[in-house]
């Protein structure tokens, strides 16, 4: 039996299940960005992305939302597209047929054999499957599971890419910026948050943050190219810069920081500066 200790929680297991297919919809929402907002506001769900320092970062949330589109999509438009040939007894084989979420349930382990759903073959086939994804699976643990995990290693996978991440803040940044602490007279938890309307108060950056930012950028200034590994133990919050700025609307969210030397920071300042799309390469030709 595997041991569980303070290191087991700096790894994770990357089963890669339509990891690839999911980050290109984030990377649609990316450059679209305007369906998203609107979609964000009509559902009122503003206040789920204007946390403080979330390790459930802006990324996460947009990928639960476009796992949950693609799997609903499926459940309703095709759902016995996917097929699994399985033993019913020895020397027999029946096709089974199951719903690409059940797919996935069974690819991480959180659905197994026999309990597993299984499209009929009846004329109304389709409205079962829609039925059973909407009114059963939807509210389950393990969906809620299945999709947190699904976000999770699309995180890993698109956090070093920060043209990527400055899109996706700006999606935030688009309706932060036009609420206001008064909004939420009846939430303060949530009007605390605020500086002055449509800008979050400046937080202290924790430390698992700046460690993450820190490796993601190698040590070096995203800007100027600076090495400043030999400054990690000197590092102040003035090397850690908001992409999407907070007078902006921007996040107080790992996804929207960048690492730069105090001079380009200084330099940048609240401006809106697009980040640098240059990346140290792992080895030279």
């Amino acid at each position: 039996m595997r041991s569980t200790n303070a290191h087991d929680r700096e790894w994770f297991s990357h089963n890669g299940h339509r990891t690839f297919e999911l980050a290109d919809r984030l990377y649609d929402m990316a450059l679209t960005g305007l369906p998203t907002v609107a979609r964000i506001r009509d559902e009122e769900r503003e206040t789920e992305f204007i946390a403080t320092w979330p390790k459930d970062t802006l990324v996460h949330r947009l990928v639960r939302m476009a796992a949950h589109d693609m799997f609903y999509d499926e459940a309703d438009a095709n759902p016995s597209t996917w097929e699994i040939r399985g033993k019913t007894a020895p020397g027999e084989h029946r096709t089974v047929r199951y719903m690409s979420v059940t797919v996935a349930l069974r690819h991480y382990g959180l659905e197994r054999g026999r309990d597993s759903f299984e499209v009929p073959s009846t004329p109304n086939t389709r409205d079962i499957c829609h039925d059973y994804f909407i009114n059963d699976l939807m509210w389950s643990e393990r969906y809620e599971q299945l999709v947190q995990t699904m976000a999770d290693e699309v995180f890993h996978t698109v956090f070093p890419y920060r043209t990527m991440l400055y899109n996706l803040n700006w999606i935030a940044a688009t309706f932060i910026s036009e609420l206001d602490a008064e909004m939420y007279s009846e939430e303060p938890e949530v009007a605390k948050l605020f500086a002055r309307p449509g800008r979050l108060k400046r937080r202290t950056i924790p430390e698992w943050v700046q460690r993450a930012v820190f490796f993601r950028d190698q040590g070096h200034c995203t800007y100027c190219r600076r090495d400043l590994s030999g400054l990690m133990h000197a590092m102040s919050r003035e090397n850690y810069d908001h992409m999407v700025p907070l007078a902006e609307g921007g996040l107080n969210d790992i996804t929207n920081l960048q690492l730069l030397c105090s001079d380009c920071n200084s330099k940048k300042s609240a401006k809106i500066i697009e980040p640098s799309n240059q990346y140290i390469k792992w080895f030279t030709s």
